[in-house]
């Protein structure tokens, strides 16, 4: 398995069994509970009592939060007309990741930050985790920030998985590609050949390496990725670069048995 994506399972595993393992220990609060039974009444009586309408845990969040997360639209309005906090915690990008997109609008019409996020990144960051064009379409519209503040994340993320909708609204708002060097990690692992020409098209650095000295070409060459390798060529890959193994790609090619490759790339030379 790829380390990248050993460590990307890995964590997703790890953070599965810490949740499954605090439940027992980190129950929800009176107004938690209410709120995840879509109670009013009980939310009501428990605030006239002073509980804080923002009571806070970090397993579960807040009432708002735990009401965005089961897509309880009548919930979320109602904590939002009695004063909760809408940006503690983040419901917005908690609605966003469970595809609840009435009340991602709802957040946004109220003010949300849209560039907000809480344990697993900001909301744009989570549109484009889940493929969901329409949940960057209004993230973006309203500000949200093309390059998850600075990160790359997003864009990242969408060229590592070939989400090539969601890499086209990224890159057509701004998004830059080369924060993370996305081209590397499409020519990598991204299914979609589309995902590759778009970031070209979009000023990717076709030249940039990695912390080994491997470029997209060497990535390409190495896995045996024929089209990339074209494209690669087309945009003016440089073919002579030596990787810190002392390889080209055309080494890789070679030791690998991909003859085509092997063939387009002496071409070059």
């Amino acid at each position: 398995m790829n380390s990248s994506r050993y460590f990307l399972n890995f964590g997703i595993i790890l953070s599965l069994l810490l949740i499954f393992c605090c439940a027992g220990c980190m129950p929800m609060s009176d107004i938690q509970k209410a709120s995840s039974k879509g109670s009013m009444v009980k939310v009501d009586a428990l605030l006239e009592k002073g509980v804080d309408i923002d009571d806070f845990s970090p397993l579960h969040g807040t009432p708002l939060s735990i009401a965005a997360d089961q897509g309880d639209m009548a919930m979320v309005q109602h904590l939002l007309d009695k004063g909760a906090d809408i940006d503690l915690c983040s419901p917005l990008s908690t609605a966003v990741w469970d595809g609840h997109a009435e009340i991602t609008r709802l957040l946004i019409e109220k003010g949300a930050d849209v560039n907000s996020g809480w344990q697993s990144g900001s909301a744009l960051q989570r549109a484009a985790e889940k493929n969901r064009a329409d949940m960057v379409t209004l993230l973006l519209t309203a500000g949200a920030d093309p390059d998850g503040s600075g990160g790359g994340d997003p864009l990242w993320i969408a060229a590592f998985r070939g989400y090539d909708d969601v890499v086209l609204q990224l890159l057509a708002a701004g998004a830059n590609p080369n924060l993370r060097n996305c081209l590397d990690v499409a020519v990598r692992h991204s299914p979609s050949f589309v995902t590759i020409y778009l970031l070209l098209e979009n000023g990717a650095d076709v030249d940039a390496r990695d912390q080994q000295d491997m470029s997209a070409l060497h990535f390409a060459a190495l896995y045996g990725r024929t089209e990339p390798v074209r494209l690669l060529l087309k945009y003016g890959a440089k073919v002579e670069f030596v990787a810190e193994s002392g390889k080209t790609a055309e080494d890789y090619a070679r030791e690998n048995g991909y003859p085509v490759i092997v063939e387009m790339l002496s071409v070059k030379q």
